[in-house]
């Protein structure tokens, strides 16, 4: 079963989790090197560039207007969501390891979300998981070009 955050969930609070849960996920990955189940990769893209802001009306009526940079936003942050990101149901992952996180989805009956996050979560690129997925392990590193965040899924 998956714990669930509710708003905010510092990730680096959570512990490994149950030594079986991280005994099974390497088990599949093992099936995944011999090629016994079909994985698939998912990139987040490194950058994005908004083109708009929505002001909310109190900040409209006081006489402020908006400007968006051509700047680009980088990527801070992947995440995986119970749902909707908007709902804001980020789930903890099962397993630890380095700067791996893994989800184990075989119990779970809802749609599980992607999450790509820029600006340390102002913007979030989303989609959701076909189903039948039966996990995700996510993995994040710096660019050597950049030193920027890239990230992304691969999941089976």
């Amino acid at each position: 079963m998956h714990t669930r955050c509710d708003g905010y969930c510092a990730k680096n609070t959570v512990g490994i989790g149950s030594q079986g849960a991280f005994i099974k996920l390497i088990a599949l990955s093992l099936l995944l090197s011999n090629g016994a189940i079909a994985q698939s990769s998912i990139s987040c893209p490194d950058k994005i560039y908004p083109t708009g802001v929505e002001l909310n009306t109190a900040t409209k009526t006081a006489g402020w207007a908006t400007h968006v940079s051509d700047m680009p936003i980088w990527l801070t942050n992947v995440s995986v969501y119970d749902g909707p990101v908007a709902q804001n149901g980020a789930l903890v992952p099962n397993a630890l390891k380095g700067r791996e996180e893994y989800w184990d989805f075989k119990n779970h009956p809802g749609v599980i979300f992607l999450s790509c996050e820029y600006a340390n979560g102002v913007f979030k690129l989303s989609k959701p998981l076909p189903q039948g997925v039966l996990a995700c392990r996510v993995s994040v590193q710096k660019s050597s070009s950049t030193g920027m965040l890239q990230g992304g899924f691969i999941c089976w």
